[in-house]
């Protein structure tokens, strides 16, 4: 994506490039895996404890070793009714998604939070939406 503009009538265009930080980059995708595995890692060696925790619930050792293999991924879009996910970059099925008041939200809204996360990636948010809703592992 580029735009072609100038400061003045009077000088010719100049190319600006948009950097677009996309989830399908094979940095994202690298960086992406890391925190699923290193995440998932931490959470099978505290897996006794996390397992009363969440009130003895099998859903959380499947999602723990779901994403440790590689099969799924914690964070992922906001699945909608229009089911307009089908035109974002593919990732992994996912475990918690980025909003927990999808009901309340219209589905442009969904469309622009899950294309703003698609083009925008970063680590960090995927790191700040599993902690906030960190207990979607096992519910």
């Amino acid at each position: 994506m580029y735009l072609i503009g100038s400061n003045s009538i009077h000088t010719s265009g100049d190319l600006y490039i948009l950097d677009l930080n996309t989830i399908s980059a094979t940095k994202n995708k690298r960086q992406k895996r890391l925190f699923d595995f290193v995440s998932a890692f931490c959470m099978a060696v505290m897996l006794p404890v996390l397992f009363v925790v969440s009130g003895f619930k099998i859903r959380l050792f499947k999602n723990v070793f779901s994403v440790l293999f590689g099969k799924k991924t914690w964070v992922g879009y906001i699945r909608s009714v229009n089911d307009l996910n089908s035109k974002y970059p593919k990732i992994k099925k996912w475990i918690i998604e980025l909003s927990d008041s999808e009901k309340d939200i219209s589905p442009e809204i969904i469309h622009k939070l899950n294309l703003i996360y698609a083009k925008d990636y970063t680590v960090s948010r995927d790191i700040s939406i599993f902690f906030k809703r960190f207990k979607k592992i096992w519910s």
